[in-house]
């Protein structure tokens, strides 16, 4: 079972490095230095950080009874971890956002209780070179 870290952008950013992070390596390790957490933590951390708001207070529970819900968050997160550029990153989101849109299960189409691709954009800003 995976140990999830549910964080706010507040909480992340009180531990993380200058906002602007130089980075030559991949989003996983530019992800860790910014937010200070271990290689190890990256899903868990990335995975709390980048939920729909809304989908927090539900994602601790359903990670116990279902988490099989969260698989398409954790196949993106493990995609994304060795990218080196935000186009790569772009093309990664593009198709986490399809695959959402063919999705039929409620909790993630209707409640949107899986993670945001625009989050990921934003929060993490300057992480990689274009």
């Amino acid at each position: 079972m995976v140990s999830v870290m549910v964080c706010d952008e507040k909480t992340a950013e009180a531990g993380a490095t200058p906002a602007q992070v130089s980075w030559d390596g991949s989003f996983r390790q530019g992800f860790c230095a910014r937010y200070g957490c271990s290689p190890e933590d990256y899903e868990s951390r990335a995975f709390g950080l980048f939920l729909y708001r809304h989908a927090v207070p539900l994602a601790r529970l359903w990670m116990r009874v279902d988490p099989s819900i969260f698989r398409e968050d954790f196949e993106l997160l493990h995609e994304i971890a060795t990218v080196k550029n935000m186009d790569i990153l772009k093309q990664e989101l593009g198709r986490f956002h399809g695959r959402n849109l063919r999705d039929k299960g409620w909790l993630r189409r209707t409640f949107l209780m899986r993670i945001s691709g625009k989050r990921i954009l934003r929060l993490c800003e300057g992480l990689l070179p274009r």
